[in-house]
Formats: structure tokens, C-alpha cells, sequence
């Protein structure tokens, strides 16, 4: 209940501190843009081949306009589906910012290590390779459970539920990795830290996949549960007597 606590005080604290919003709000119309962009080139482009193919009369404006309609279905589908995982993508760099000032606003401080090309670099590698081993991880799970659809009825309900578990612990990873990043934590002491911290960083996944299921609003608490993840870490690993109590200095 804590840890899908932890996504509501992310909101909070983000309402509370509107100079917070800027990292919110551009990852956010980029999205809509990039998707308005794709959705009108899609339409003028179906719709110019189709144009040419109707005739004139009733029942050839009846089938423009069911197929109008069609497109539209398609376009709202295909939206739906891939707003979500683009929109995280594009957020990437501005969940990191916000990680960082969430974690000098709840801590006073964050990691003391001058920027430079070399550090920057050595984050931007550890974040990749933790990031496509967490992925290929989830999906070597994900596909044999998908497997389980084969089998009538109990088979089913055991792919939505496992299905439901994998991933999330995949986004209970996920959002607590903006500050291990910058820690340079390894796969191996991401997962030490799940193990330490589970039932909370479940419940943050839990309530995370839950808001993840709502359209178009699941875009904006990405960078909510970034938050949440930071808040999770700054109070478990950054807090005294934690494994990592002090937050000033990178782990190797």
C-alpha cells in the first residue's frame, strides 16, 4: 500500500511545485504532436487513394463516410496502443531531469560529480545496458507465458495474471532506475535493491500498470511515476541506515 502510495505523493508534489511541470508538459506535447502529425499524414494519405475510388451519389457518400469512419477506428487504435511506449521513450531524458530535482528536493543534494563528456557517457552506457537486459529479461518471461493462451480457459487466465506480475516488476524497475543511473548501478545491484525493497516497489508497479491501462492519461503519469520511483529510492537507499545512505557519491 506504500509503494502505491508513493505514486499519489509523486502527484502531490508535483502540483505542489509548478516550476516541476515544464519536464512534464514537453515530453508531452511532443508526444500529441508526433502522433497528430502521424494520425493527419495517415488520413490524407488513405483518404487521398480511397477519394478516387468512390463514385458520386447515396450510397457512395454512405460508403466514403463508413470508411472515413473505418480509418478514424484504425488511427484511434493504433494511437492507443503506441502513445504509451513512445511517449516513454520521448520522456527519457526529461524523467531523468526530473529524477534529479525531485531527489535535491527530498534529500537537499544529489550525486557530487562534476558533468563532463566522460560521465555523462558512462551514465548514458550503464542506463542502456541495464535497461536492454531488464527488456530482453521481461520478454524472455513475457513469451512463454504468452504461450499459455494455447491452453482453453485456465491457460488464459494464467497468461493475464503472470502476464500482469512480469510486467509489474518491469515497471517497478523502471521507475527506480533514474536514480540508480546516475549511481552507476549494475543489473545485479538493481535487483539486490527489489529484493530489499519488495513489496513496496510492487506496489508501485502494481499502481503504475493499473494507471497505464487508461488512454492518453497514462502519458502523463510516466514522468508521475518516475517521480514515485525517485521518492522510493531517496527513502529506502538514501535514508539513514539504508544501503546507500549517502547520496553523494556514484557507485562503481
Amino acid at each position: 500500500m506504500r509503494g502505491a502510495g508513493d505514486v499519489w505523493r509523486g502527484t502531490s508534489l508535483i502540483l505542489g511545485r509548478p516550476r516541476l511541470w515544464i519536464w512534464i508538459l514537453i515530453p508531452f506535447v511532443l508526444n500529441a504532436a508526433l502522433f497528430g502529425l502521424i494520425a493527419w499524414g495517415a488520413w490524407y494519405f488513405a483518404w487521398d487513394r480511397i477519394s478516387h475510388m468512390i463514385g458520386s451519389g447515396f450510397w457512395w457518400d454512405m460508403l466514403g463516410w463508413i470508411i472515413s469512419v473505418a480509418i478514424w477506428i484504425m488511427l484511434a487504435i493504433f494511437v492507443i496502443f503506441l502513445f504509451v511506449p513512445i511517449g516513454a521513450l520521448i520522456a527519457l531524458p526529461f524523467n531523468d531531469i526530473l529524477s534529479e530535482k525531485v531527489e535535491i528536493i527530498l534529500t537537499g543534494s544529489t550525486v557530487d560529480e562534476s558533468i563532463s563528456i566522460r560521465s555523462l557517457a558512462r551514465s548514458i552506457a550503464v542506463g542502456t545496458k541495464t535497461g536492454l537486459r531488464l527488456t530482453l529479461v521481461t520478454l524472455s518471461l513475457l513469451i512463454p507465458v504468452l504461450l499459455l493462451n494455447f491452453i482453453p480457459v485456465i491457460g488464459n487466465a494464467l497468461s493475464v495474471g503472470l502476464s500482469a506480475a512480469i510486467t509489474i516488476r518491469f515497471l517497478a524497475l523502471e521507475f527506480t532506475s533514474y536514480s540508480m543511473d546516475r549511481r552507476y548501478y549494475d543489473y545485479r545491484r538493481r535487483e539486490e535493491f527489489m529484493r530489499r525493497n519488495r513489496a513496496r516497489a510492487v506496489g508501485l508497479g502494481a499502481m503504475a500498470w493499473v494507471l497505464m491501462l487508461i488512454p492518453v492519461v497514462n502519458a502523463l503519469f510516466i514522468p508521475v511515476s518516475a517521480v514515485a520511483g525517485t521518492i522510493l529510492f531517496c527513502e529506502t537507499e538514501l535514508a539513514p541506515g539504508g544501503a546507500k545512505s549517502t547520496s553523494n557519491i556514484r557507485m562503481s
